[in-house]
């Protein structure tokens, strides 16, 4: 170990002193200043991230809630389609009932018109054939009188055997029609 002179022993306590101001002075203070500057500015910077680590979990929670109130008005809007395509169809259906019943009413009164248009022929028809029939028959001319009570009865026969009855002038037809009457 190394001999320390007594005499000196002030000095070196004095010169250690002095280096322990000057380096405490100009080398720890800086440095600690720098280190406190250092931390401040980290301090403030974790700050704000942390300021904005709220602030972005807000915007998702803020993003969540906005996609909810989307997912929400896109049901409301596909249910509205819906809907209004349902009422649509339910409208066109019902126009074009109308439409149907409306040809299905003009259809049967074409048919029946044509049935009239027919019947009527055909009753032209059958008393010009029940005339000449009844003249072939009779082997004779009839007279318009017979004419017009031969038509009478066949008309009357057609119309029982249309009602589904036996035709009540048959035998009054078959009288009347004999020669000489």
């Amino acid at each position: 170990m190394p001999q320390i002179d007594p005499k000196l022993l002030p000095f070196v306590i004095i010169n250690f002193l002095i280096v322990a101001v000057l380096v405490g002075k100009l080398l720890f203070k800086p440095v600690i200043e720098a280190i406190q500057k250092r931390q401040t500015a980290v301090d403030d910077v974790s700050g704000r991230l942390k300021a904005e680590e709220a602030r972005i979990q807000e915007l998702e929670t803020m993003e969540d809630r906005l996609q909810q109130e989307v997912n929400e008005r896109k049901k409301l809007v596909k249910e509205e389609i819906a809907a209004f395509s349902e009422n649509y169809r339910q409208e066109k259906l019902a126009e074009q009932d109308e439409e149907l019943a409306e040809l299905k009413r003009q259809a049967l009164e074409e048919l029946n018109e044509e049935r009239r248009y027919t019947a009527a022929s055909y009753q032209d028809y059958y008393i010009e054939l029940s005339t000449l029939l009844t003249e072939k028959l009779l082997k004779r001319c009839l007279t318009d009188e017979e004419k017009s009570r031969s038509v009478d009865l066949f008309i009357e026969s057609l119309e029982d055997m249309s009602a589904g009855s036996e035709p009540a002038s048959k035998a009054a037809f078959s009288h009347s029609a004999e020669p000489g009457q």
